[in-house]
């Protein structure tokens, strides 16, 4: 039998809490990623788009229905999409604006209600455009689903939820124009945003906001955290961060990606998220 210790004798020391290992995909490891999937395994860029953007979908689908019926209380925010608040998919021109409108196409195919915000067009021949004009076809044979551009005015006004596919990982500048514009727009929703791999605006390796980005209640990356993930000042725009599977060889992941440490969850070091008043009234000067 154990023993009972003194009424005077010291509590034991807590245990320390435990950092958690994680793998991370840089810009170029990421790139390297897809071309050596494409090259050696024979998986095709839009193959891995389509798996990217049904994980997406059916984690929101899955996130919608759990808060909905179970955490209605503590997540008053997140609301089942119907006509009157559809979902709100904000697509850019690139890859991750494909992803975007992938992620719409099975969001309406499951029948919830969605509005694509497409800024800029994608370029011809590319998967993007392909993805584009798919949901251009959805839209019009009678699906759930409607088209609108760039000019926030013409987006929903209260959304049920808000999908960031503007620009993905492989930004490397500061954003400008309607891409900006855009970006405000979406931080001025007052409704849960989901980032697609990560929030518009950010540095995939600095964790850098470069002119402006979104700031995201979820962010859902692809593969592998990004190096942007263990910076603090980078932390407030994540909100939570989801790692979707690609279903690529795990061997093959550890070749691009780079092993790392991150902070556990209630590291004191970590900056705190602010609180939604201040998030929506914030402009592209984030």
């Amino acid at each position: 039998m154990p023993r009972r210790p003194r009424p005077d004798e010291p509590s034991p020391p807590t245990t320390a809490p435990r950092r958690r290992r994680a793998l991370i995909l840089t810009r170029e490891g990421a790139r390297a990623l897809d071309a050596a999937a494409t090259s050696r395994l024979g998986i095709p860029g839009l193959l891995l788009m389509e798996r990217a953007s049904l994980e997406v979908a059916r984690l929101v689908v899955e996130r919608i229905e759990r808060i909905v019926q179970i955490e209605r209380i503590e997540s008053p925010a997140w609301t089942r999409p119907s006509p009157a608040r559809p979902i709100l998919v904000v697509c850019g021109p690139g890859s991750n604006g494909g992803d975007g409108h992938a992620i719409a196409r099975h969001l309406a195919v499951a029948e919830r209600p969605v509005v694509v915000a497409r800024v800029g067009a994608a370029r011809a021949g590319t998967d993007a455009a392909l993805m584009q004009a798919i949901v251009d076809r959805l839209a019009a044979a009678g699906s759930p689903l409607e088209v609108v551009g760039a000019d926030p005015s013409t987006w929903p006004r209260r959304p049920s939820l808000v999908i960031d596919a503007l620009l993905g990982t492989g930004l490397d500048r500061p954003v400008a124009g309607e891409f900006a514009q855009a970006i405000a727009a979406i931080n001025r929703l007052d409704a849960p945003i989901v980032a697609v791999d990560l929030p518009s605006g950010l540095d995939a390796d600095r964790g850098e906001v470069l002119g402006a980005a979104v700031q995201a209640d979820l962010t859902i990356t692809f593969a592998a955290a990004k190096p942007a993930m263990r910076f603090i000042p980078a932390q407030k725009l994540l909100g939570e961060v989801v790692v979707a599977d690609l279903g690529l060889p795990p061997s093959l992941l550890r070749e691009f990606a780079s092993d790392s440490v991150l902070r556990p969850t209630g590291d004191s070091r970590a900056t705190p998220r602010p609180p939604r008043g201040d998030r929506r009234s914030r402009g592209p000067d984030l």
